[in-house]
């Protein structure tokens, strides 16, 4: 590579130089270092493009190079390659447009539809109103804008899109309505969309329309308009190969250059056909001509922009990666603003918004950086106030956005109803009646989080939610009635029934059923009822509701009956009792009883942590360690006004951490040392509370609730969704396992158990696996492997360690049988796996020596050994046979991770490779890339979780897809496992939540269960119980049987159903007590 060639080839120059001075290691070590794909950092110093500034400092960090210096010379190289590029693109014109449509102004660069052209113009004058129909992506609105109009002139055209609210120009002798599509996907009222259409079709000048082919349909429910074009309609397709040619190479010659004939040919063949190819050609074309020297376009600069396919991935990409993941997640946000969901199986559509919608109007928000961004490349257009994707094709061009509006599909749908809704509470002077309620509220707080809002929409939420509380106590007796009545209708047909054992199961399910609904408004009768449908009937629909009831956090909830606008709430300092003031008089609830303790004048609230002095401005007072009295030390914050408000500013009970919350994040702070220690990921945090002994706390932001553990604050142990309440004071107590908050006049109490854990490591492990009994469990630290009885935690013996003059990476595995454990250290120069026998504790062979070593699997009951490849230039799956010592090497297999399935001798990996043995050789199918794979233990499932939350199942045989298991929250999954009877599937994600699948039915089984070790590594589903290895907590284990469930209950609640409850709920069947200490 020539450093002459330009700044970008002379950085990767630099690049590779750095990596020889590190000695050249192999770009799988580089990778597990940088925690970037191996082939990420290769490209990086391949001189093609200027790899991202994230990329960049991951490489420089894996080479030891100073970060700082690098950032600073990628800074440099970004300004030099864009001057480059601006004074090589100022000197000439641009002859395509990329994803953007043709305009009139653009008329000199359109070619290729002449005839068309002509043909449109000849209809036009000859008809009143003339339709246009063709697929996405096959130059509609160009041919109108720059090849209708221009031909028509003088006559005056008028060019407009529907929009949401669609309206005639009040006069003009030609209407040019283009993307009529959009009277059905933005225009939601059918009678402001029939009274737009009638005006078309008794408009005075002429009309012509271009609608897409698959909404051409929807016209037909028009029969006025369908008349008046039913010998004026024109269809479009894609161009001709001539055409083809004309419209790569014209464009191209009125810019004083030309094209590669190998380039033409190559761009005919993979665009003829193709009805939504066009715009891709003009992007790829674009991208072609940023890249060519001298006076040619040439096929090599169209291969490196990734061609018709992947040119517009390849843009998109970029400019993802070269952003913060902060960024990345607003990014999101707003590209899905520009989307309008397909409705009943159609494609999504392109959505025109108001630039304001985009934008949040916070000092912080990136959105306006991130617009010009998007314009400047081109994937977005600005017209005025108008913001819009800049063609369908995007949609289908771009896999990450494809695959964001798929995921998101159902979110999309009830976002633009709010949307709708909100700016008709607006219009309609906030009237209360336009209000979200019921069903459309908790749709709305379900599927949408406060920062994907925008001001009016949080607006119009926080005025229904405040409607909702108004009601709150009134829906829950309304509730309890409707219980009463759901049941006494039931029984009245139930009486019906002869067999009794019908009758039983029958009224078990419907009280199983209604337990469900309860736990938000009566958690503690939701426990008991479904408690109590078990002990009538023991079915699988009341063990799946009893063990939702003992999972479910909920544990009760409880609101002050004084509804008074100017009553002031707060939890006592012991989170025991509600106070409720006002001017003339404070009553104390307690919480457990709900009965009133004191009821007087007005006190001061308690004293918990020591006090702070925050003035808005000014450096914040603290309390002096030697004095006690308030003073400024050199390294206090200053907060702002917001800051100072009670809840956004904690020092811990023994003043050694100070908590801050700002919007974005929550900074925390050593008093001790005087430094600032770190920054929680907590945005939008209202309140922030340490447990008595300071040894935890907690942050209420806009979405979530999250605890951590004050000694290592950049773990969360636990994340409870908030669904839109806005927490006014918290109070958590780790020995009983509690977190109580107080919102609006309602205080919620949350029974949280396990998360509050003192075990939590600071050494983390890098993997873990258990043994497909469940007996064993291995995990894998840099420098050395852990045993552990896979069904208790304890820890076991393990193998030696090995001696590591480099660092360490271990990678391990388990036998089928769990008797064998294999190990060895992935980064050795020369890598040999270690079979160490677990009964007898000693060594019993040793893998011959490879050049490369990475994760491992048994396969062939043990039999055989897998080693996946552990760099780029080796990419290959080893296998040694344990009992002959033969060793096989296949090339193109590799993975972090390998599954084995237990019968028809497949595997597949991490990456998507797919190979059959013995012998070991390559084969087809599968799901591809996955983040964490499973196969069930008989073999019928596999299951392939990704990046996204989301699981898909297939069949064990790798040829269909079974269905695809949505996100239970956000995060990675990480760990996967099935039940020995493949019914139930466990998902861990990377936010350390496991969720419980029924895979026959692919319906959750029970709540989400958030475990406080981290990351999920490792998941085993054995019997009634899960067992869960985190990266934090090598062991935890969950009872999952009826009988423990039930036992959970009755310690949560204190006692079953009474017998006037019993008597309520089950009047014609005998009363059973069910917990036992009532049945003594």
């Amino acid at each position: 590579m020539d450093p002459m060639d330009g700044p970008v080839a002379a950085f990767a120059v630099e690049l590779r130089k750095l990596r020889e001075q590190a000695g050249t290691p192999p770009y799988r070590v580089m990778a597990a270092r940088a925690h970037f794909a191996a082939s990420t950092l290769a490209q990086a110093a391949t001189g093609e493009r200027l790899p991202t500034l994230p990329v960049t400092l991951a490489y420089v960090g894996a080479c030891g190079g100073d970060e700082r210096e690098w950032r600073a010379r990628w800074e440099e190289t970004l300004a030099a390659d864009r001057e480059r590029g601006a004074v090589a693109a100022a000197c000439e014109r641009v002859p395509y447009l990329g994803l953007a449509g043709f305009e009139e102004a653009d008329r000199d660069y359109f070619f290729g539809r002449s005839a068309l052209v002509e043909r449109l113009a000849g209809m036009v004058k000859a008809h009143r109103m003339v339709m246009v129909v063709g697929p996405s992506g096959c130059g509609k609105s160009s041919l109108l804008r720059a090849g209708l109009v221009p031909a028509l002139r003088p006559r005056a055209a008028r060019v407009l899109t529907p929009g949401v609210h669609p309206a005639l120009p009040a006069a003009a002798e030609l209407v040019v309505v283009d993307q009529f599509e959009e009277v059905f996907t933005l225009c939601e009222d059918p009678a402001e969309r029939g009274a737009f259409i009638d005006a078309l079709v008794a408009a005075g000048g002429g009309v012509v329309l271009s609608v897409r082919a698959d909404f051409f349909g929807r016209c037909a429910d028009h029969p006025r308009l369908i008349e008046a074009v039913e010998d004026s309609t024109i269809l479009v397709g894609p161009m001709s190969p001539a055409e083809l040619r004309q419209a790569i190479v014209k464009p191209a010659a009125t810019a004083g250059l030309i094209v590669q004939r190998e380039l033409t040919a190559r761009i005919v063949e993979e665009v003829t056909g193709q009805p939504g190819g066009l715009p891709l050609m003009s992007h790829a074309l674009l991208e072609t001509w940023k890249r060519h020297h001298g006076k040619a376009l040439t096929l090599a600069a169209y291969e490196a922009v990734g061609g018709i396919a992947g040119a517009v991935a390849r843009t998109s990409e970029e400019l993802h990666a070269d952003l913060t993941p902060a960024q990345q997640d607003r990014l999101r946000h707003l590209l899905l603003r520009l989307v309008m969901p397909g409705e009943a199986g159609a494609q999504p559509t392109r959505r025109p918004v108001r630039r304001s919608e985009l934008l949040t109007g916070d000092p912080g928000d990136p959105g306006p950086l991130l617009l010009e961004r998007l314009t400047a490349a081109r994937l977005v257009t600005q017209d005025g106030d108008t913001v819009n994707l800049a063609h369908e094709a995007l949609l289908t061009a771009w896999p990450r956005l494809r695959a964001w509006a798929e995921e998101d599909r159902e979110r999309l749908r009830v976002h633009r109803r709010l949307t709708e809704a909100a700016d008709t509470w607006e219009e309609h002077g906030r009237d209360p009646g336009a209000l979200y309620r019921g069903l459309r509220l908790e749709l709305a707080r379900e599927h949408l989080t406060a920062r994907t809002l925008t001001p009016p929409e949080r607006a119009f939420l926080a005025a229904s939610d405040g409607e909702r509380r108004k009601g709150r106590r009134r829906t829950a007796v309304l509730a309890v009635l409707a219980v009463v009545l759901l049941v006494t209708t039931s029984l009245i047909w139930q009486r019906s029934l002869v067999n009794g054992r019908q009758k039983r199961e029958l009224h078990a399910r419907r009280v199983a059923d209604t337990a469900e609904t309860l736990p938000l408004t009566n958690p503690s009768l939701a426990m008991r009822l479904s408690l109590a449908a078990w002990k009538l009937a023991d079915l699988p629909e009341t063990r799946a509701a009893l063990r939702t009831a003992s999972l479910q956090p909920q544990q009760d909830v409880f609101a002050d009956p004084d509804t008074s606008p100017d009553t002031r709430r707060s939890l006592s300092a012991d989170g025991r009792s509600l106070i409720s003031a006002t001017a003339t008089r404070v009553t104390r609830w307690d919480l457990r009883t709900h009965q009133p303790q004191v009821n007087g004048a007005p006190v001061q609230s308690d004293v918990g942590a020591p006090p702070l002095v925050c003035s808005p401005g000014e450096p914040l007072r603290l309390p002096d360690p030697a004095t006690g009295r308030p003073a400024t030390p050199r390294w206090a914050p200053t907060p702002t006004a917001e800051q100072c408000r009670e809840g956004r500013l904690r020092l811990s009970p023994d003043g050694r951490v100070l908590l801050m919350a700002t919007p974005a994040l929550v900074r925390v702070w050593d008093v001790a040392a005087g430094t600032e220690a770190a920054a929680l990921n907590a945005p939008g945090v209202r309140e922030i509370g340490f447990s008595a002994d300071g040894a935890f706390v907690a942050t209420a932001g806009e979405d979530e609730l999250q605890v951590r553990a004050t000694n290592h604050l950049q773990g969360v142990l636990l994340r409870q969704p908030l669904h839109g309440d806005l927490v006014d004071d918290l109070w958590i107590d780790p020995d009983a396992g509690e977190i109580r908050y107080l919102t609006g006049p309602t205080v919620q109490t949350l029974r949280v158990g396990s998360v509050f854990t003192r075990d939590w490591r600071e050494e983390r492990a890098t993997s873990a696996a258990f043994s497909p009994d469940g007996k064993r469990l291995v995990l894998t630290y840099r420098d050395r492997v852990e045993l552990r009885d896979g069904r208790t935690g304890e820890e076991l013996p393990g193998p030696p360690r090995l001696s590591c003059p480099t660092p360490c990476w271990m990678e391990a595995a388990l036998s089928p049988d769990g008797r064998t454990l294999a190990y060895g250290d992935a980064y050795a120069a020369s890598f040999t796996a270690t079979l160490w026998d677990l009964a007898d504790r000693r060594i019993t062979g040793q893998s011959p020596p490879s050049r490369h070593g990475g994760p491992l699997a048994f396969a062939q009951r043990g039999e055989l050994l897998l080693i996946s490849g552990a760099s780029v230039a080796e990419e290959a799956l080893t296998s040694w046979d344990t009992r002959t010592g033969a060793v096989t090497t296949t090339p193109g297999v590799t993975g972090s991770g390998i599954a084995v399935a237990p019968r028809g001798g497949r595997l597949l990996t991490t990456r998507g490779d797919v190979a059959s043995l013995p012998p070991l050789r390559r084969a087809g199918g599968g799901p591809g890339p996955a983040q964490a794979l499973a196969f069930s233990p008989d073999g019928r499932f596999l299951a392939a979780g990704d990046t996204r939350g989301r699981t898909a199942l297939w069949d064990g045989d790798l040829r269909s897809n079974l269905g695809t298991l949505p996100p239970a929250v956000s995060g990675a999954v990480t760990a996967l496992a099935f039940s020995p009877d493949a019914g139930l599937l466990a998902v861990g994600t990377e936010t350390g939540i496991v969720q419980l699948w029924d895979t026959a039915g692919r319906r959750p089984v029970g709540p989400p269960l958030a475990t406080p070790g981290g990351a999920v590594l490792a998941l085993s589903l054995s019997g009634d119980a899960l067992s869960v290895a985190g990266k934090h907590l090598p062991f935890q284990r969950y009872d999952l049987s009826a009988a423990g469930a039930a036992s959970t209950v009755c310690r949560r609640v204190g006692h079953g159903l009474g017998q006037e409850e019993w008597a309520t709920y089950f009047p014609d069947f005998s009363y059973q007590p069910t917990c036992e200490a009532e049945d003594r």
